[in-house]
């Protein structure tokens, strides 16, 4: 289905005023951290000394510190959504991918190259919220990661069944044979056809058949 469709909308959740005007900025900063990591290390060590309160230096591109955006954007990397095993063959197959949180849509390659540019410049410390809040940033942004590895491999050719369950092992799932069942669409027809997809009583008490 993914793979077919030319667009995919993913959905995060409903949002609220926060969240809306941290997708709104995104393109925005992400625009500005292209300039920090094109220029030298100076503007980011810089940036890094203002927000330890070290001295009044700061990126003249950046929102400040204590700005809500990087609250709201916390909010955004910590939805679920991210961390689900089921989403690795909709991010893997999709031609392109919308993100909707909220009323506001961006594209998937936005959300992305954010997480990304952040890490290079050792601001991810930046996105804040309660420790479960950053506990899930940090999940979202290494899912990221693996989903980059993924697609890589089944552009490359299709990978094993085994090699993509490494990759979706700490991913969430609802039930434990989702974690064959969701990747079935990532790896070869003829592999796929040898798994039959059972949701009974009996499968689910028995899940540990669908490994074998």
């Amino acid at each position: 289905v993914y793979g077919s469709a030319q667009k995919v909308l993913a959905w995060l959740g409903k949002g609220d005023d926060n969240s809306d005007s941290a997708m709104d900025g995104i393109e925005g900063i992400n625009q500005k951290l292209a300039l920090i990591l094109q220029n030298n290390t100076a503007e980011i060590l810089a940036f890094i000394d203002h927000w330890l309160g070290k001295d009044s230096l700061r990126s003249p591109h950046l929102p400040e510190t204590n700005d809500s955006i990087w609250y709201a954007l916390g909010q955004i990397y910590s939805q679920p959504w991210f961390t689900r095993l089921w989403v690795l063959q909709e991010v893997v197959l999709a031609k392109q991918i919308v993100v909707a949180y909220g009323k506001m849509r961006v594209e998937w390659n936005a959300l992305t190259t954010l997480a990304t540019g952040l890490v290079r410049a050792n601001l991810v410390g930046l996105i804040g919220g309660t420790p479960s809040i950053i506990s899930n940033i940090k999940r979202a942004f290494l899912a990221i990661h693996t989903f980059r590895i993924a697609k890589n491999m089944v552009e490359a050719n299709r990978p094993s069944l085994l090699q993509l369950a490494r990759i979706g092992r700490d991913k969430d799932v609802t039930e434990p044979v989702d974690r064959i069942y969701g990747l079935l669409g990532l790896v070869s027809p003829m592999v796929a056809s040898q798994i039959v997809v059972d949701y009974s009583t009996e499968a689910k008490k028995e899940w540990w058949r669908v490994y074998i």
